[in-house]
């Protein structure tokens, strides 16, 4: 059911990326549906390059170059992933970017997909105290973020990103795919 994925993907690799989503990525306040509305508090940033059925494009329908370059990191990522499980995966349904900042970001329990052919992958593009909170047989359970390590479970399970404590910040790649 969880299962913690060694990518073995070199950390100048995700250097690369990082480097990329702090100048080129269109970033925008992530949001979980129930969050309630305190001004100093937010849900972390989120940047979405790809759904079910193509890329994301601008609000002038135009996709950067630097986007396109982001996107091909994250199905190489992805690919990495997907490589190292016995489980085969029909199509991707989402990429989408995280950061969340020390202090300040909170995340709500949420579940991605109610659907059971549906499996959720965290990337960790950097290493931190914070992680992630997996909702198992009525206990929760903590995951630390590490750098090219990737947390996989069912996207019905409700979990959340935890700021990290000592860390600015916490970088991390979620995907959703199909069986």
């Amino acid at each position: 059911m969880l299962k913690i994925i060694e990518t073995n993907i070199p950390s100048a690799t995700n250097q690369r990326l990082l480097s990329l989503l702090k100048t080129e990525a269109k970033w925008s306040f992530g949001h979980d549906k129930d969050i309630e509305t305190d001004p100093n508090r937010d849900a972390g940033l989120t940047f979405n390059p790809y759904n079910e059925g193509g890329l994301v494009v601008d609000e002038n329908g135009q996709l950067l170059d630097r986007t396109q370059i982001i996107t091909a990191y994250g199905f190489f990522i992805y690919d990495m992933i997907t490589s190292k499980l016995d489980q085969k995966f029909s199509s991707l349904y989402r990429m989408l970017f995280n950061i969340y900042f020390r202090g300040i970001s909170e995340s709500k329990f949420h579940l991605d997909l109610e659907s059971h052919d549906c499996w959720t992958f965290i990337y960790g593009l950097n290493s931190n105290d914070g992680g992630l909170e997996l909702k198992i047989n009525d206990e929760t359970k903590f995951i630390k973020s590490i750098e090219s390590q990737a947390i996989v479970f069912p996207s019905h399970l409700y979990h959340r990103g935890v700021t990290p404590k000592t860390e600015a910040k916490r970088y991390s790649l979620a995907f959703v795919t199909k069986i």
